[in-house]
């Protein structure tokens, strides 16, 4: 289930998290994290203390869960033994388990929701606004995040880098953030892609259209796009 990020009031709002929100001066209602975050270390670090502090409640949920679940089984099966009717008793205690269940079930995916988007959201939007032109991050943005997942890695959440089929990989995020700057197809929206002049690098032929793209470089792959089209350079030789 999707929060929004301001309310007039916390009615209709599950009290499992109400908690998440603070009364602003104007009496409404808004979620205590920012969003998405900029470039400033300082507010990179509090939102990963902030995914820790998530991550501690989601394990602190999932015990509470399980410890309910077990105390249930246990009382229903004494029950049943002193009573006699164990097929009614099981079913009555089975219920409770079940609400237990699915109220935690809400919390870890509120939670879960909210780590997600304090990793792997906000690391895509800061690369994309990184490596993007200027008005073009958004376009960007889409084809970083697919390539992103949240890992749990000895309790603390870490994001893992995927390949283009989904699967996991050894990349890092700087592994990542090179080979979006070197692919052709974001060439014109790269910051520092554009070439000056015709898009020559001092001391480098031209891109031609009978030249490899492998040899060619950023700038030259660009202003080759530029002049003659995306389809052509896609034609040109590897």
């Amino acid at each position: 289930m999707a929060l929004k990020f301001e309310v007039e009031s916390l009615e209709g709002i599950d009290e499992s998290v109400q908690s998440l929100y603070e009364k602003g001066d104007d009496g409404k209602f808004r979620l205590s994290v920012d969003g998405i975050p900029n470039a400033d270390n300082s507010e990179l670090e509090k939102l990963r203390e902030s995914v820790a502090a998530l991550e501690s409640k989601n394990q602190e949920i999932l015990a509470a869960r399980a410890k309910a679940k077990k105390e249930a089984e246990k009382a229903a099966l004494e029950a049943a033994k002193k009573a006699g009717d164990v097929e009614a008793l099981e079913k009555s205690w089975q219920d409770k388990v079940t609400a237990l269940e699915q109220e935690s079930q809400q919390k870890v995916s509120t939670y879960e929701s909210m780590v997600y988007k304090l990793t792997v959201q906000a690391e895509a939007t800061k690369l994309a606004s990184e490596l993007a032109i200027q008005g073009s991050s958004s376009v960007l943005y889409p084809h970083i995040e697919r390539r992103m997942k949240v890992e749990a890695d000895d309790g603390e959440p870490r994001i893992r880098i995927l390949d283009d089929s989904g699967k996991p990989t050894a990349m890092t995020l700087e592994d990542l953030k090179k080979e979006i700057k070197n692919n052709a197809s974001f060439a014109p929206i790269i910051q520092g892609s554009k070439g000056s002049g015709t898009g020559h690098r001092k001391g480098d032929p031209g891109p031609t259209p009978s030249g490899k793209r492998s040899e060619m470089n950023v700038e030259q792959k660009s202003a080759f796009i530029r002049e003659h089209g995306r389809d052509a350079f896609l034609k040109l030789p590897a």
